[in-house]
C-alpha cells in the first residue's frame, strides 16, 4: 500500500481519536455521522467508494479505540477522596525519578483505606529523595491525594500536567507521603534486570564523572531521569539544543547495529537480524519505552526486516505504520504527549524537508557531513519551531550555529560513554579511557552551550501564540513541501 494511502488512514484514524478527546460527541452520533458521510459519497464519488469506506471505517476505530481506552481507565469513583488523608498499597510501577528534592515515582494501586480495586489505577507518589525506592517493590503510602493541576512555565505559557500524567496513565498525586516498603521484586524481572543494568551504568557515570557531565551523559546514553541543574537546561533551552538530552534514534540504531555487527562475526545474517530486534526491544524497555525511543525503535525495526527481505526502507511508510500503533495502543500520546509530538515532527522534517533545504547548501563542503549536517538541522527546526512557539513560547535565535558546534560529536560522545559504562561493570579501570574521552566532549558541549546562550538576545520569547497562526504555518509548509516533491518526481 502506497505511504500517501497510509498517512491519509492514520489522518482519518487520528481525526477519530481527536473528535473523541476534544468534543463531547457520543458514539452513537459519531456512527450516524460517519453513516451519513457514506451515503454522500454512494451519491457524488461512487468511483471511490471502496477507499472512502477505508477511510470511514479507520475514522470509525479511531473514536472507538478511545471509548475504550477510557473505559478501561475509568477512576471517576475514587475523586470524592480527593484533598482526603488516604493509605494506598501497591507496587512500584516504573523506575523511580530522583530528582533534587524528592523521589518520585508510580504506583499501582491495589487498595486505597483498606478497600480493595476492582480496577488497579496509578498515582504519582512523591517522598523524601533518601528513601530507596525501585521497580517491583511492594508498599504503602500516606498522604493527601491529590489531582494534578496544569501551571505557569518561566516562559508565561501555561502547562497542562493533569493531561501530560494521563497519558501514561497517573490520574492522581500523593505528594509529600510516608512511604514503607513491604517486599521487592514484584513486578517484571525481565523490567527489573534491565533497570538494574541501568543504574549500574549510571552509577558508573557518577562515580566517573563530575556534575553536571554525569547527569547530560546518563540522558544521551539512557534517557536517566537524573536532574539536570536548572541554570543549564535554561542554557540548552535558550540555545535551541535541548533536544540532545533526551534519547533520540541515534540511540537505537547504535544499540541494534553493535549487536548484529558482534554476532555476524559469529553467526549467520538472520541471526544477527533478530538479535539485532531484540536488543532494540530491550533497551528501549531499559531506557523507560519514552514515545522518541518506541517511535524511533519500531522504524529501525521496520528497517531491518525490509533490508531483510531485500525492500527498499520508505522511511515516511516506517513513520505512518509506527505512529499509527502508538495511537492505537494509547491514544492519549496524539494529543498530549509533546515529546511524541516533536518527535514526529522532526522525523517528518528529516524526510520531507531535508531533501530542499540540502539543495540550499551546494556550497557546503560534503566532506565530514556538514553539508547533511547543515540541511537536516534547518529542514527541523522549519518542521518544530512553529509548534515549540506554540507549546513552549520561546524560539532560540542561535539554534543553527549552536546545533552545528555540538551535534557532529553527540555520536562519539554517546558511542564511548555507552560503552564506557558497559565496561565500567566489568572494571573501573578498563573503563577509564572510555569514560576520559567522553568527558572531554561533555565538558565541551557544556561550555560552549553556556557560552552560546550568554549572547544577547539568544531567545525571543512569545507567549499566547494565536493557534490559527500556527495552522495556517503548518499548512504552508505543508503546501511547499508537497508541490516541491510534486515537482521532483
Amino acid at each position: 500500500m502506497k505511504t500517501r494511502v497510509l498517512a491519509v488512514l492514520l489522518l482519518c484514524f487520528s481525526s477519530g481519536v481527536l473528535l473523541h478527546i476534544y468534543s463531547s460527541v457520543t458514539l452513537l452520533q459519531a456512527i450516524i455521522f460517519t453513516g451519513g458521510i457514506f451515503v454522500l459519497a454512494c451519491i457524488v464519488y461512487f468511483s471511490k467508494l471502496l477507499f472512502i469506506t477505508l477511510a470511514l471505517i479507520f475514522f470509525l476505530l479511531g473514536f472507538l479505540r478511545v471509548e475504550l481506552f477510557v473505559l478501561s481507565k475509568n477512576t471517576a469513583q475514587f475523586h470524592v477522596l480527593v484533598d482526603q488523608k488516604v493509605t494506598i498499597v501497591g507496587i512500584v510501577n516504573d523506575e523511580p525519578d530522583l530528582r533534587e528534592t524528592n523521589v518520585r515515582f508510580p504506583v499501582l494501586v491495589s487498595k486505597i483505606n483498606d478497600m480493595d480495586v476492582a480496577k488497579p489505577f496509578l498515582v504519582l507518589v512523591s517522598t523524601d529523595p533518601l528513601l530507596r525506592v525501585s521497580y517491583g517493590d511492594a508498599l504503602n503510602a500516606s498522604g493527601t491525594l491529590r489531582v494534578p493541576e496544569a501551571f505557569v512555565t518561566d516562559q508565561g505559557t501555561v502547562f497542562d500536567y493533569k493531561t501530560y500524567l494521563q497519558k501514561d496513565g497517573v490520574d492522581f498525586l500523593l505528594p509529600q507521603a510516608k512511604v514503607v516498603i513491604e517486599s521487592h521484586g514484584k513486578g517484571s524481572h525481565i523490567r527489573a534486570f534491565l533497570f538494574h543494568i541501568k543504574e549500574k551504568i549510571i552509577q558508573g557515570f557518577d562515580r566517573s564523572l563530575p556534575v553536571p557531565e554525569n547527569a547530560l551523559l546518563g540522558g544521551l546514553v539512557l534517557g536517566a531521569k537524573s536532574a539536570i541543574p536548572n541554570d543549564l537546561r535554561n542554557d540548552f533551552v535558550r540555545t535551541g539544543t535541548i533536544h540532545i538530552v533526551a534519547l533520540s534514534g541515534y540511540n537505537v540504531t547504535i544499540v541494534a547495529l553493535f549487536c548484529m555487527k558482534l554476532l555476524r562475526t559469529f553467526f549467520s545474517e538472520l541471526v544477527s537480524l533478530y538479535a539485532g530486534i531484540i536488543a532494540i526491544i530491550l533497551f528501549a524497555i531499559m531506557t523507560g519505552a519514552g514515545a522518541t525511543v518506541v517511535r524511533a525503535s519500531v522504524m529501525a525495526i521496520i528497517a531491518l526486516l525490509a533490508r531483510r527481505s531485500g525492500r527498499e526502507f520508505d522511511a515516511g511508510r516506517a513513520l505512518v505504520i509506527a505512529v499509527f500503533f502508538m495511537i492505537l495502543h494509547n491514544p492519549l500520546v496524539l494529543p498530549y504527549d509533546i515529546s511524541f509530538q516533536l518527535s514526529c515532527l522532526a522525523t517528518l522534517g528529516l524526510i520531507y524537508i531535508t531533501p530542499i533545504t540540502i539543495r540550499w547548501f551546494k556550497k557546503l563542503p560534503a566532506r565530514f557531513g556538514i553539508r547533511e549536517l547543515v540541511a537536516a538541522t534547518v529542514a527541523t527546526n522549519i518542521s518544530v519551531i512553529p509548534f515549540i512557539v506554540y507549546k513552549m513560547g520561546i524560539v532560540s535565535l542561535i539554534t543553527l550555529p549552536a546545533n552545528l558546534l555540538i551535534l557532529p560529536i553527540i555520536p562519539a560522545t554517546m558511542l564511548f560513554g555507552f560503552f564506557g559504562g558497559v565496561f565500567s561493570l566489568l572494571s573501573v579501570i578498563i573503563a577509564y579511557p572510555l569514560i576520559f574521552l567522553s568527558h572531554l566532549f561533555l565538558s565541551y558541549e557544556i561550555h560552549t552551550i553556556h557560552l552560546l546562550s550568554q549572547i544577547p538576545f539568544a531567545a525571543v520569547t512569545i507567549s499566547d501564540a494565536p493557534a490559527l497562526l500556527i495552522v495556517l504555518v503548518y499548512g504552508a509548509i505543508i503546501f511547499w513541501v508537497f508541490y516541491f516533491h510534486t515537482r521532483s518526481r
